[in-house]
This record gives structure tokens, sequence and C-alpha cells, in this order.
């Protein structure tokens, strides 16, 4: 498999690093990655990463909305279906969170 064929699939950690200024080190490391690299992320990976910034870091809806649109124009993008959502809900801790997220494609309620 050649380099070009590799895709990366995001953990939510690495956005919090790429969006937070708590660990600089690993924020300029993880932001060489998300510049460099063919990444995926998943809609659960991003309704993480929306309620830890807006609960741990204070980081209000509207700012989030802009980043999670600038997300899904740059990154590959899994969505969950209502095919798989049974089995990402049992595994999410986020809440309503999950919707808030999975719709927006399909619905633009972001």
């Amino acid at each position: 498999m050649d380099k070009e064929d590799i895709k990366f699939f995001l953990d939510t950690n690495i956005l919090i690093y790429a969006y937070s200024d708590t660990e600089l080190e690993k924020k300029e490391k993880v932001l060489s990655i998300l510049e460099s690299e063919d990444i995926s992320i998943s809609t659960q990976v991003i309704n993480e990463f929306i309620w830890v910034m807006n609960r741990k870091y204070n980081i209000d809806l509207s700012s989030l909305t802009l980043i999670v649109h600038s997300i899904f124009e740059l990154y590959d993008v899994a969505i969950i279906t209502k095919t798989n959502k049974s089995t990402v809900w049992k595994e999410s801790c986020i809440g309503g969170a999950f919707w808030f997220v999975c719709n927006w494609k399909t619905e633009g309620c972001i």
C-alpha cells in the first residue's frame, strides 16, 4: 500500500489538541498532521469534540458551529446513519449532541 492510499482516522483528542491552547507542543504536531495527511473523522468524534470543547473549555456553540462547518469542508466525515445509530448511541456519552451533528449534513440544523 502506497502512502497516498493511507487515510488517517482521527480520535477526539486530536481535534481537541488542534483547537485548544492547553498543550501547545501537541497542538503544533497535530496541526502539522492535519495539514499533511488524508484525514477521516466520524460524526461521533465530532460530537465528542463539541461536548468537550463546550463543557470543559467553555467554547460557545456558535463558535463550535463554525469549526464543525470547516471540519466538514476540510475532511472526509463518516456520517452516522439510522442503520448504525443504536450502536453509536450506546457507546456514546454525549446525549443529545449526537443528533446535533448527524442531522446537520442532511437538514442543516447546525
